[in-house]
């Protein structure tokens, strides 16, 4: 049973609560992190529920940003994670912890994999790696980092509905339009 109190120093009364949702895990959002942590989650073996504040679970955006993918293996592509991971910090200042950008330059691949894997491929699906990051000014350095979902490399495949119906296969619950207010 989840109950929260005390966020943002705000103090919740039981007559606040308009909802009780019996879960071991919440994922707030069913967009791919929201996806990506159920999925993860169920494979655990937690009773996981997903909300969404929208009407629609389907919100998975096409392109998956990761690096080393086999997607990427597949085209040829090698991207320097050193230089990838310099170039994110200072373009925040270094007002961020590298240790975290290093994280995903290095693990990246495996949840990107999963997709193409359990999610696409029974689908007669696959990740094609985008060849070239689109850089409008030389002021920006791009790096291809972007896997796109297709069935012929030319078009793209939605796969939102197939995630949403993989999930729910291993248990999850999918809730949307959670909590509106106006």
């Amino acid at each position: 049973m989840l109950k929260l109190q005390n966020v943002d120093h705000y103090q919740f009364k039981d007559s606040d609560v308009q909802k009780t949702i019996d879960t071991e895990v919440l994922v707030v959002g069913a967009g791919n992190a929201g996806m990506m942590a159920a999925a993860a989650a169920a494979e655990k073996g937690t009773k996981v529920t997903v909300v969404e504040k929208e009407d629609s679970i389907n919100l998975l955006r096409l392109g998956i940003g990761g690096v080393g993918t086999n997607a990427q293996k597949r085209a040829g592509l090698t991207i320097n994670k050193y230089d990838l991971v310099e170039y994110l910090a200072a373009f925040a200042q270094h007002n961020v912890d590298e240790g975290l950008i290093y994280h995903w330059a290095n693990h990246s691949a495996e949840a990107v994999n999963w997709v193409e894997d359990n999610i696409l491929k029974p689908h007669g699906a696959h990740l094609r790696s985008e060849p070239d990051a689109m850089v409008t000014s030389s002021a920006y350095e791009g790096f291809p980092t972007e896997n796109d979902p297709t069935t012929d490399d030319k078009t793209f495949a939605s796969y939102g509905k197939w995630f949403q119906e993989k999930v729910e296969d291993m248990g999850v619950k999918l809730q949307s339009q959670i909590a509106r207010t106006n």
